[in-house]
């Protein structure tokens, strides 16, 4: 009922360069909101939608709105900056996922750097030779990919050498950084920073909530951070006014 009667919407959330604190992009986050209970947060719904297969027929309908919003930008000679979208394994084995992104681009008027795919390093582990080429056939219409949820699972250093994605997100929720192992912590976070350096791939830390954080990463030139410390998911029409500001950089 729901997806019929177009209550689902997309909150973004600003990536920032966490020495200047522009944004640099932005990633779509969708929320239902719902006629009695109100904004409905993805963790409640998005299980139920994946047990029926409804969940590929939300992210078309969210990968559409995007490319609107993205097209009216455009048209209003606002800033833009590229958005993230999350593809899903169900979206892989029941879409061919680059030939619709080439013809929302296509529709819409857009250059295919405004619009980033986001898939999980799980995903991936599920299964690698699907997900890869997918990877490919969006590289070949000129999108770029990031690797999101990296470390979180058990085979991230493997997932990173089987793929061609084009950056990495890492989470700091998976290392507790405020428990007794945190020196630990740290140590694998500078570690993983460092090989993406090493690997020249752009690498975006997510989770970012405190400011020790934020310096913990600006010594280690982790760049791109995304997290409540600098914004939570906020409106559409929210985003409008930041990005009017002119603090705002390119892309990355």
């Amino acid at each position: 009922r729901a997806l019929k009667q177009g209550e689902f919407c997309f909150y973004l959330q600003p990536k920032c360069n966490n020495m200047t604190k522009a944004i640099v992009g932005m990633e779509a986050l969708v929320r239902w909101n719902h006629p009695t209970r109100g904004v409905v947060p993805p963790g409640e719904f998005i299980p139920l939608l994946e047990e029926t297969g409804l969940v590929t027929q939300l992210d078309l309908y969210l990968w559409e709105s995007v490319c609107k919003m993205l097209h009216r930008w455009k048209e209003e000679k606002r800033n833009l900056v590229p958005i993230s979208v999350n593809v899903s394994i169900a979206d892989i084995t029941s879409l061919d996922v680059a030939k619709v992104f080439g013809n929302l681009v296509e529709r819409y008027q857009l250059e295919p750097k405004l619009l980033l795919v986001e898939i999980t390093e799980s995903m991936m582990a599920r299964n690698m030779k699907l997900v890869e080429n997918t990877i490919k056939g969006l590289h070949r219409k000129g999108f770029s990919v990031l690797m999101d949820d990296f470390g979180s699972g058990y085979s991230s250093l493997n997932m990173l050498k089987d793929t061609s994605v084009d950056g990495i997100k890492m989470d700091l929720k998976f290392i507790d950084m405020d428990r007794s192992n945190a020196g630990k912590g740290r140590q694998i976070v500078e570690s993983v920073v460092e090989m993406a350096h090493r690997l020249h791939l752009p690498i975006i830390a997510e989770g970012v909530e405190n400011q020790e954080q934020v310096h913990l990463l600006q010594a280690m030139d982790c760049l791109y951070t995304q997290g409540y410390y600098f914004y939570r998911p906020m409106p559409v029409a929210d985003a409008e006014e930041l990005l009017a500001q002119p603090a705002n950089e390119n892309y990355w």
